[in-house]
């Protein structure tokens, strides 16, 4: 269905949407679950802060050691 344009990413974004399937003459009602948005956003949050962990434990190497290069961490040119 996402492929012959009935369901749209976009239907999720408000409350309630409906569509119909013309070959099946199925109706379908569609809302965005609140729940998996503020899970789906924590996870996001969550992986977020780890790679910064990362980048931030990474560049400290690099600014301890004499001879690392900052060249792909943050703050490079």
């Amino acid at each position: 269905m996402l492929k012959s344009g009935v369901l749209r990413m976009d239907l999720f974004k408000d409350g309630l949407a409906e569509v119909s399937d013309g070959v099946d003459q199925v109706r379908y009602v569609l809302r965005r679950n609140p729940v998996r948005q503020s899970e789906l956003a924590a996870s996001h949050q969550s992986k977020f802060e780890r790679l910064q962990a990362l980048l931030d434990k990474s560049n400290q190497y690099l600014d301890e050691h004499k001879r690392g290069q900052n060249q792909f961490g943050a703050g490079a040119n």
